[in-house]
């Protein structure tokens, strides 16, 4: 079993279990598709101890004294996060109707996204996201769509600026099969 102190230990326990990296893809693979239990269940809140279960993160939160209807269960730190999120979605949004592109892409399909992508950079992997960008650009007529926008770092978003997919050079063929098959599954 693997104890929960740490990636590190994680990935010792997984070298020593499994003799090669075709191995431990499986398993991180048969790890992402379990549907996780909440941390706590809904049965052992107590009413009165005023607790709720974030619907995001699953942790346990205080109930505020006043409950935005806007809320949806979620704790501080997500709604802060939804909503930040929410404002960048409807910024895209009014700029692709503006535009005359589709922009049919909703919060809750821009959150999917970004958790698929752990809130990193689609294309470099190697810090947190920044910004919205549109795979194909809207200059190119790419909407603002749950098959069109992937998060980006500031750099890779000014980088790849308004070049088709397939015409930028910093991004390997394997990255952009990974971005592909992420964006056409819908």
């Amino acid at each position: 079993m693997i104890e929960p102190d740490g990636l590190g230990s994680a990935k010792s326990t997984l070298l020593k279990c499994c003799s090669s990296v075709s191995e431990i893809k499986a398993i991180i693979d048969e790890l992402s598709r379990i549907e996780w239990e909440p941390l706590v269940e809904e049965s052992e809140i107590r009413k009165e101890d005023n607790l709720l279960v974030c619907t995001l993160c699953n942790r346990l939160y205080e109930k505020p004294s006043y409950v935005s209807p806007k809320n949806e269960g979620r704790c501080y730190q997500c709604d802060c996060k939804y909503g930040y999120e929410q404002m960048r979605v409807s910024s895209h949004i009014s700029r692709a109707t503006k535009n005359k592109v589709v922009a049919t892409l909703t919060v809750d399909e821009w959150m999917d996204t970004i958790d698929y992508f752990r809130w990193q950079c689609a294309y470099c992997e190697s810090g947190p996201f920044e910004t919205l960008d549109h795979y194909i650009p809207m200059i190119l007529g790419g909407g603002t769509t749950k098959n069109n926008c992937v998060p980006a770092c500031a750099p890779c978003n000014r980088r790849k600026n308004a070049t088709p997919p397939n015409d930028v050079s910093f991004l390997s063929p394997a990255k952009l099969t990974y971005i592909k098959n992420y964006l056409h599954q819908f």
